[in-house]
């Protein structure tokens, strides 16, 4: 009987990174590692239409660079330039591009076929070994690791074994580990299609009332459908003729890329959340689907499992405990606790209002998806991590994460009243000091006369120099606004533009004026112009700050 220091059960994408993280400390440490999958990987990459993709997230870059195999992989990684969101029926829509982020991709898409080469093609053979194909029918465990018997009836000793087997784990459920499953009632269409226009990088994200849709960018101009549906309507799109189908997708998604031509296999996917109840055991790990499973339109499930694998890698790498030790297995558990509840909590909650009509509820769906997961990091040292629906805790992350400037400015671009009206939030400086805001004109928001409303003028410059006070003046101040006044000067045939800038000086007179208890009323003016620099309004605001009661002087 033979024996090995880890056994990885699947050798799919997680396995895979799993077994790549691993493998240059443990060449160092001398372990042995062997990775165990049914489906043989090939010695080379077929390409094919139907190919299924993942869409990697920033963070998974970062990883996959500092593991030597991104170049590799970005040979067929399609970038997400812009991302567009969109809610069929109502005039909310966004956008958000790589360029304004300053980074080179918001995410990208890339064939499971095309990034299980990569890596397989990247272990090292003096590390890991392969049993393949093979499968594991039954685990023993043993004082110091576990016994596999695999269904060739020979057997392996391991001392650790990583359980990377997908969603429908049959040996998760032989070792007793509990489940808890909630299922949607929905089922996701999976199938890859080709436009008539250049997809140019940009992904879509549509919702409906009957659930929501992507289309994801690939390599030959192919875009990678998910299209969430009610189980028995999901059924009936699976069953219709390649023309019909493509004639009702076209009809719910639009013509944002032409004329939908093709559409490859349709495969259906039923949608639950499944968590194992334990992740971990003596000389056990759980990974990937078979440790979560997460609703797949989103794009974070494999984001989170290559995270849990990087982050088990680094833990045994660093212990000096011996491979399988449960305290580390703990360790690392406790460190990516917080990082899968709240993926797993955020993707749970938006998924279960997925069908609802309500506009607020439209609204959080419009801010949940896509940018999840895919958001870059705010810095290149920081991996992407997605959103938690517990408030206080999401947004403290996000502030962390991203900056709040920058998440305060994510946050004012998606306000209803800014979204329906063309507002966009362009810059809002790290020190709060200076704010950029411009408002577009088409046909949902101008005037009688073809024009900016003069409402519409004075909402897009109305809270931020509240907002910037509050910001630089602290928690114990009171801060807002007692009045405003605004100049239409020309009309505004055309987008217009505003910058609201606050100095040291201000906020030194204002601290002034307010140490002794007494209120302070300073008056500032914003300027509102047009492309060409012409002014086209002034708006005047006199803001009331005064120290907090607990703050005064006695």
């Amino acid at each position: 009987m033979s024996r090995v220091n880890l056994a990885i059960i699947g050798g799919g994408l997680v396995g895979a990174s799993l077994a790549l993280a691993l493998q240059a400390g443990a060449k160092a440490q001398g372990w042995k590692i062997v990775l165990i999958e049914p489906c043989a990987p090939g010695d080379s990459w077929q390409p094919s239409y139907d190919a299924r993709s993942s869409a990697l997230s920033f963070g998974s870059r970062q990883i996959y660079q500092r593991l030597g195999v991104w170049q590799e992989i970005s040979r067929r990684a399609e970038p997400i330039k812009q991302i567009h969101v969109s809610d069929r029926g109502r005039f909310s829509t966004a956008r958000l591009s790589a360029m304004e982020e300053g980074v080179p991709a918001l995410g990208y898409v890339v064939e499971n076929a095309w990034l299980g080469q990569c890596l397989w093609q990247h272990l090292d053979k003096d590390v890991i070994t392969w049993r393949c194909p093979a499968e594991v029918t039954r685990m023993e465990p043993l004082a110091d690791g576990y016994r596999l018997t695999l269904n060739d009836e020979t057997t392996l000793e391991c001392d650790l074994a990583v359980l990377a087997d997908g969603g429908r784990s049959g040996l998760r459920e032989q070792l007793g580990i509990n489940v808890r499953t909630r299922p949607y009632n929905q089922s996701a269409l999976i199938a890859n299609i080709t436009p008539s226009e250049a997809h140019n990088g940009m992904a879509f994200e549509r919702f409906t009332d009957e659930g929501p849709m992507a289309l994801l960018p690939l390599p030959d101009n192919r875009c990678a459908l998910v299209w969430t549906r009610l189980g028995m309507d999901a059924q009936r799109l699976t069953e219709l003729s390649e023309r019909d189908f493509l004639s009702e997708l076209q009809s719910v998604f639009g013509y944002r890329l032409g004329t939908l031509k093709q559409v490859g296999a349709r495969h259906l996917y039923p949608l639950s959340l499944i968590e194992a109840e334990e992740q971990v055991r003596s000389h056990l790990a759980v990974l990937g689907n078979a440790a979560h499973s997460l609703h797949p339109i989103a794009g974070q499930g494999f984001n989170l499992s290559l995270r849990d694998a990087d982050a088990l890698a680094a833990a045994l790498l660093a212990s000096d405990k011996p491979l399988g030790d449960f305290a580390t297995l703990q360790a690392y558990r406790e460190r990516q606790r917080l990082d899968q509840d709240l993926t797993v909590g955020f993707s749970d909650q938006v998924t279960r209002l997925f069908g609802s009509s309500q506009p607020l509820v439209s609204l959080g769906r419009n801010l949940g998806l896509l940018g999840l997961d895919l958001l870059p990091p705010a810095n290149a040292g920081s991996p992407g991590r997605p959103w938690a629906w517990e408030p206080v805790r999401m947004l403290e992350w996000l502030s962390n994460t991203f900056g709040k400037a920058r998440l305060m400015r994510w946050v004012m671009t998606f306000y209803p009243p800014y979204l329906g009206a063309g507002v966009r939030v362009r810059h809002i400086s790290d020190d709060f000091r200076d704010v950029q805001v411009s408002m577009g004109l088409g046909w949902y928001n101008r005037n009688y006369v073809g024009t900016q409303f003069g409402g519409s003028l004075y909402s897009m410059v109305d809270p931020f120099f509240m907002l910037m006070l509050m910001e630089n003046l602290g928690p114990k101040y009171i801060v807002w606004d007692k009045a405003a006044d605004i100049d239409f000067i020309a009309p505004g045939k055309g987008p217009v533009f505003a910058r609201f800038n606050i100095d040291q000086t201000l906020l030194d007179e204002i601290r002034r004026q307010t140490a002794n208890g007494d209120k302070y009323l300073p008056q500032l003016q914003v300027d509102i112009h047009d492309g060409a620099g012409n002014l086209v309004a002034r708006v005047g605001k006199t803001l009331y700050v005064r120290l907090k009661p607990q703050a005064r002087q006695a």
